[in-house]
């Protein structure tokens, strides 16, 4: 019961990483149809831009935010100039996402090489509840999850923006006649989306090592999560990843 008990706390802290990046692919498929097979290595990127920060002297949680950030541009960037020109055949978006891990993967492999590398742990300790042991990154990156979860679905159910979003992911074609800026819009989730995986990048720094190819292993949980919640439903997801 203590082994199973511990599994579960420290499967919940790493599930709801996993929830944000399953977070991103739902977004983008369910406003766009767009199904995104690189952002596994867009949260390798993500990682490797937080580990070289923090050799550079810069403390983990600034490194953080400018990889998040940094990410956001990124977002904005590919959709401008690689995804928009696929918008009407959201198949061709699956084929320039696989030339886009080919691409990532490669420059990581030329910037950094293949050894794993580490980012020291931020936030050292534990909190001892009888036999189960819950580091104290843990609570940190379950809590910060949690936060950035309540935010954004507040944001999706409040905000014009938000409710405009879910209304052009049920129906894209009637919400642009209803003089919503799908092409806004779409902007929009792109860079959240990226911003999210890169805030996921930086949290998976804090309990696994970073390499190349590790991309690989986190697209597939998080399709798995996205489609067990259902592709395109947030909440979903939400209970998907946990």
């Amino acid at each position: 019961m203590i082994y199973l008990v511990q599994n579960l706390v420290d499967g919940i802290t790493v599930g709801a990483v996993y929830v944000l990046i399953a977070l991103s692919i739902t977004m983008v498929f369910g406003l766009t149809g767009i199904v995104n097979f690189a952002v596994g290595d867009l949260l390798m990127v993500a990682a490797f831009v937080v580990y070289t920060l923090v050799q550079h002297g810069v403390s983990f949680y600034l490194a953080t935010v400018i990889a998040i950030i940094a990410m956001a541009i990124l977002g904005l960037i590919l959709e401008r100039f690689a995804f928009r020109w696929t918008l009407t055949k959201p198949e061709n978006g699956f084929v320039v996402s696989l030339g886009l891990i080919l691409i990532l993967e490669a420059a990581a492999v030329l910037i950094w090489g293949t050894t794993s590398r580490s980012v020291p742990t931020p936030l050292a300790g534990a909190i001892h509840a009888g036999q189960i042991v819950i580091g104290t990154s843990n609570l940190a990156v379950l809590g910060t999850v949690v936060v950035v979860t309540v935010v954004f679905l507040t944001w999706l159910s409040r905000a014009r923006d938000g409710r405009a979003l879910r209304a052009a992911s049920e129906n894209r074609e009637a919400a642009q006649l209803m003089g919503i800026p799908t092409v806004r819009l779409t902007m929009i989730v792109f860079v959240l989306a990226t911003a999210l995986v890169g805030l996921a990048g930086a949290l998976v720094t804090t309990y696994s090592t970073v390499q190349p190819f590790m991309g690989a292993d986190f697209l597939l949980i998080a399709f798995v999560i996205a489609i067990l919640g259902g592709m395109g439903n947030v909440l979903g997801t939400l209970i998907g990843g946990i």
